[in-house]
């Protein structure tokens, strides 16, 4: 038994925080308490063709989920601890004829108390925009996706932990060699099809945003800390949005 699952079962009585903002915690009582980080999901990416361009696709990448992180301290009663809620990274945001943004990063979530260093759940990274621009032809991937909170590159990597530390699943590639967003403990990453926009990565506490399977934006995750899904176009002149990946959040249980 972890020894996180073996704090929740004895806990007993203990009452639960929830923080889905920034804020403090002030123990009631000197004691051992648990806090539970989840770092906010990465923003899809964006596509768009240019007026005139022959392209026939472009195909985004989805973002990245943010890591869970759990940790123990003891407070002595009256005693403050600082919390950081990292937001959501918004969806790529592209213009016609001039470019197609990345998604932005997922907001890492942090906990300082004094005498200990700042624990950090590191945010998704932002999926990756493509953009076909004047006189081009043919159809354009992404090759590169958004990066879960602690994890390594890769397209669509699923959830990796060491012990009761969580991940972030990496969301997928866009277009011909795409991927769904990789998936977390007990929640799915975004879908893919049709060499479409790449699904966004999946956190331990929601699930990533559906990559365009036709021409249109990219889908919204859900819950918290997971990664939207990346955009596809299929036409000139033509542009869509990259999906929001969602913010973090804490609980405090003691």
């Amino acid at each position: 038994m972890s020894n996180l699952s073996q704090f929740i079962a004895s806990s007993g009585s203990a009452t639960t925080t929830v923080f889905t903002s920034s804020g403090s915690f002030t123990a009631p009582k000197t004691g051992t308490y648990l806090f539970m980080l989840q770092g906010a999901g990465g923003g899809g990416g964006s596509s768009a063709i240019h007026t005139g361009s022959s392209s026939t696709r472009t195909s985004a990448s989805g973002g990245g989920a943010g890591k869970f992180l759990p940790i123990m301290i003891y407070m002595t009663s009256g005693t403050s601890a600082t919390i950081t809620v990292g937001a959501a990274g918004a969806g790529g945001v592209a213009v016609v004829d001039t470019s197609a943004g990345n998604g932005t990063a997922g907001g890492s979530t942090t906990v300082a108390y004094s005498g200990l260093p700042t624990f950090t759940a590191a945010g998704g990274g932002g999926g990756i925009g493509v953009f076909a621009g004047n006189g081009t032809s043919g159809q354009f991937d992404t090759t590169s996706s958004g990066t879960g909170g602690g994890n390594s590159a890769g397209n669509g990597t699923s959830f990796t932990s060491v012990g009761d530390v969580i991940n972030g699943a990496n969301g997928g590639y866009g277009g011909s060699t795409g991927a769904a967003g990789g998936n977390s403990v007990a929640t799915s990453g975004g879908t893919f099809g049709s060499s479409g926009g790449g699904g966004g990565g999946a956190s331990c506490y929601g699930a990533g945003g559906n990559g365009a399977s036709t021409a249109g934006v990219g889908g919204a995750a859900t819950g918290y800390g997971a990664g939207g899904g990346g955009s596809m176009c299929t036409s000139p002149s033509t542009k869509n949005n990259g999906g929001a990946g969602t913010p973090g959040i804490v609980w405090v249980i003691g």
